[in-house]
């Protein structure tokens, strides 16, 4: 058998399961073992956040699809420029709700 600590397990001496007097003060009591925390837990966010997200990013390419075939004239720089700008400021007002 391993003497080898494993995380989030305790291993108990037979001896120093038993309490001892020292000094006339009683032993500490035996701290259980902390309960399991997924590390990748973040911030609840509800999922109409992501919904919204997702949904942004899918209008901002429908809509540069779209001006791009209704506007041949039009750089696609200059189409490309005036969404991700539009977006940019949709993302940033979604910030700031979230906040």
């Amino acid at each position: 058998m391993s003497k080898h600590k494993k995380k989030g397990q305790i291993i108990q001496d037979p001896q120093a399961a038993q309490p001892s007097v020292l000094d006339g003060q009683p032993a500490p009591a035996e701290i259980p073992a902390e309960t399991a925390v997924s590390e990748t837990a973040g911030p609840d966010i509800p999922k109409t956040y992501f919904f919204i997200f997702w949904g942004l990013i899918i209008i901002a390419v429908a809509l540069a699809w779209t001006l791009a075939v209704l506007l041949p004239d039009v750089r696609e720089s200059i189409i490309e420029r005036c969404i991700l700008l539009a977006l940019a400021g949709a993302l940033g007002a979604l910030l700031l709700i979230y906040k």
